[in-house]
């Protein structure tokens, strides 16, 4: 029989780019959507083909689409700002909880930051993390 995977537990680290590298864990968030992994396409059609031809191509490993409770006080979401200013890569783990855990690694740099003050609400932030380098699973 197969079995699940519970999403309450999950986690996202963000590494500090030391040596050794230390990774935290981002507070506050409520939902990660991704990675948003696809295949490009090589044309490989000739003019003898009959058909359009194809190849796989490199896989772009797209992004983390983060919904959190946001608040800049807090060290590790105004290290994300700094990041997002500067245009800074890091190491980020997306660590399951199943049972045993897996832990998804690549690299990426915060594309987008904004945040969203609504009445009666919480402040949010939607943050796109684009992956740029290849997804190791351990």
């Amino acid at each position: 029989m197969a079995g699940y995977i519970d999403t309450q537990g999950t986690i996202l680290k963000i590494g500090d780019s030391g040596s050794p590298e230390a990774f935290t864990t981002i507070p506050n968030i409520v939902d990660i959507d991704g990675p948003s992994a696809a295949a490009t396409e090589k044309d490989a059609t000739t003019l003898a083909s009959t058909a359009i031809e194809s190849r796989p191509g490199l896989v772009d490993w797209g992004s983390l689409n983060l919904e959190m409770m946001w608040d800049e006080r807090d060290t590790v979401h105004a290290g994300m700002r700094a990041d997002f200013n500067a245009k800074t890569v890091r190491n980020f783990q997306l660590i399951d909880a199943g049972s045993p855990t897996k832990t998804y690694s690549s690299t990426g740099w915060i594309k987008t930051l904004p945040a969203n003050y609504s009445l009666n609400e919480l402040v949010r932030a939607s943050v796109e993390i684009r992956l740029t380098g290849p997804l190791t699973v351990a």
